[in-house]
């Protein structure tokens, strides 16, 4: 595992390693982005689940 590590950090070459506040900050944007889709994930299948309820209801109001 180790050598893993190392060929990974040898590849970087002269590349810098992002500074942990740029990774808080960047991991604070992700999971803004990922509420805001759950968000708006729960409230399509909240309206489909509506529709396909009312549908159901129409279905069995017809037989």
């Amino acid at each position: 595992m180790h050598k893993a590590a190392k060929a990974a950090f040898d590849s970087l070459e002269n590349k810098k390693l992002p500074t942990v506040k740029a990774l808080q900050k960047e991991y604070s944007e992700m999971l803004s982005k990922k509420k805001n889709i759950l968000t708006a994930k729960a409230n399509v299948d909240r309206l489909l689940g509506e529709n396909i309820l009312e549908k159901e209801k129409k279905h069995k109001e017809q037989r």
